[in-house]
């Protein structure tokens, strides 16, 4: 896709002179590579000198936090969505619909674990979310309460871990009735059940944000 490699250029650079903390950083790709150039053009990198290494002929260049902080790179604003935070929310909200549409369609079954849902995936791990359940089974789970035991909130993780113990929809019957189909058993699944009832779906969970 068109602009892809400036985009990760531009999200390496942030990472050195924001999270990384870098005051400087030194570039030294290959004498020979005009598009790199080109590009550590774009984030202010200021050519040295050539340097031989081991294997090619470097070019060596530096650019300070500053000076990429005003090149144009460093002030672009496009694919914006590929910052870390927006990349985090969006992995909230897709983990988040993922857990209410599988809890809805009876693929796994939540436990209730001091008022919040709990999933346990047939690896161990554990995902654990605030949701409120209204009429025919719809669940709405809170994207900011989603939480993983062993690391952050990564939506395509979730699924991965969630895939032995979700029955395809192919292998479940399903009735053109959606009352019919709810009064039906949900489909077998390896993955583990509630011991009990979830609270009725007029109750909400009691509690709504994400534990620290």
């Amino acid at each position: 896709m068109p602009g892809t490699t400036t985009e990760v250029m531009r999200a390496v650079m942030e990472l050195c002179v924001g999270p990384l903390g870098a005051l400087r950083v030194v570039a030294e790709p290959d004498v020979r590579n005009d598009a790199i150039h080109a590009k550590n053009a774009l984030a202010g990198i200021r050519v040295q000198r050539a340097v031989p290494l081991a294997g090619k002929t470097a070019l060596l260049g530096v650019v300070t936090a500053h000076e990429y902080r005003t090149s144009e790179l460093g002030r672009r604003t496009l694919l914006a969505h590929l910052r870390p935070d927006v990349a985090e929310q969006a992995h909230r909200h897709v983990a988040a619909k993922a857990l209410g549409e599988l809890t809805h369609e009876h693929l796994i079954t939540p436990e209730v674990v001091d008022g919040r849902y709990v999933v346990t995936t047939p690896s161990g791990a554990r995902w654990s979310f605030a949701a409120t359940r209204h009429a025919l089974e719809h669940w709405r789970v809170d994207p900011a309460s989603v939480e993983h035991d062993s690391g952050p909130v990564d939506a395509q993780l979730l699924l991965s871990q969630l895939a032995p113990s979700s029955a395809s929809p192919s292998t479940c019957a399903r009735s053109t009735s959606r009352r019919s189909r709810r009064r039906s058993p949900p489909c077998a699944t390896s993955g583990p059940t509630s011991a009990g009832r979830a609270p009725s779906s007029s109750t909400p969970t009691s509690r709504t944000s994400s534990r620290r």
